[in-house]
């Protein structure tokens, strides 16, 4: 079973993601558990930390997308990280949290649905590496 949070607070676009990955044919949609948050503040209060995946707005009221990662990290989680965004662009400091990739919500379906491949792909190569340990 793969855990994948989305913290957004478009729940629209929550949907479009879950949509997204389950275009790429990669994963079956009976091995996936959604969690959907619609604030930084909301995910890191919440009990399960083992997620897979997270997915994470860039922008969002009070705690924003990196904010959000740099806590979690610091409490000591360990999964695979997508930042989000719709207008912010990468910046250095955004690297610390050490995100997997970094999608712009301007993106066309056609490149949501190849980036979301090569993040599927990575997130169960890291679940079968951690399997064997």
């Amino acid at each position: 079973m793969y855990k994948i949070a989305i913290c957004e607070d478009d729940k629209g676009y929550i949907d479009y993601i879950k949509e997204i990955i389950l275009k790429t044919n990669m994963i079956d949609e009976n091995s996936l558990l959604f969690y959907e948050f619609y604030s930084g503040e909301q995910l890191c209060l919440s009990l399960n930390f083992d997620y897979d995946l997270v997915i994470l707005d860039m922008q969002m009221e009070e705690m924003d997308g990196y904010e959000t990662a740099m806590k979690m990290r610091a409490m000591g989680h360990h999964f695979l990280l997508v930042f989000c965004s719709g207008v912010v662009k990468p910046f250095p400091l955004s690297f610390k949290a050490n995100p997997f990739r970094y999608l712009l919500k301007e993106y066309t379906e056609e490149e949501m649905i190849s980036e979301m491949a090569e993040i599927v792909n990575e997130m169960k190569t890291r679940k079968r590496a951690m399997s064997f340990r």
